[in-house]
């Protein structure tokens, strides 16, 4: 309905998804999408071990595999629910005016070095993908792998809309990346 009230003028909306955080709360009917005993999970380095916070040394492989397994439904719901919200925009008719940004918070170590959660700096915890779809204004379909930080969004967004990013910003903008595959925003980031 919103998008349906906005007609053409230009306006800003923003989606936030609670998915795929734990406690996982993907609806009853998406209950065993995911099954326990379908998971491989990845072995534990011993070195890992003295490392892996109380609450997960005690798991069976059981409910090692089912915490995964409730992760990859949720995930699942997510989706679902982003495909909704992508749907409304081009029943609205602004599929090809609008810039859409999806950027999760953390990523989620699902077994990883024993530990299911994102609480350490583990490459795997704080790493994410981004993806970022500009009509007319970026490629489609372009897969880039350069270092980039959450603070580059904001001079994205002011480049793709014509706009002055704000004095002081410390983040680039990532519009030149899919132009050239080569590029690069920083040398290094930090989390």
């Amino acid at each position: 309905e919103y998008l349906q009230s906005v007609g053409n003028e230009p306006f800003a909306l923003w989606l936030s998804f609670y998915e795929p955080h734990s406690p996982f709360y993907f609806p009853v009917e998406y209950r065993g999408l995911f099954r326990a005993e379908d998971i491989t999970l990845p072995e534990t380095a011993e070195e890992d071990v003295p490392q892996i916070p109380l609450v997960f040394r005690d798991l069976t492989e059981r409910e090692r595999r089912g915490i995964a397994a409730a992760y990859y439904t949720s995930i699942a719901y997510l989706d679902k629910s982003i495909a909704i919200a992508l749907d409304a925009l081009e029943g609205a008719g602004h599929w090809d005016d609008t810039v859409v940004v999806y950027l999760p918070d953390h990523g989620y170590l699902t077994g990883r070095h024993g530990r299911f959660e994102k609480h350490c700096f583990y490459e795997d915890s704080v790493k994410t993908g981004m993806i970022l779809r500009a009509p007319g204004m970026l490629p489609a379909g372009e897969r880039v792998r350069a270092l980039t930080e959450s603070m580059d969004i904001v001079p994205t967004l002011c480049a793709l809309l014509g706009l002055e990013p704000p004095a002081g910003i410390q983040g680039k903008s990532l519009v030149p990346l899919p132009k050239n595959s080569r590029s690069t925003v920083h040398d290094e980031v930090f989390s």
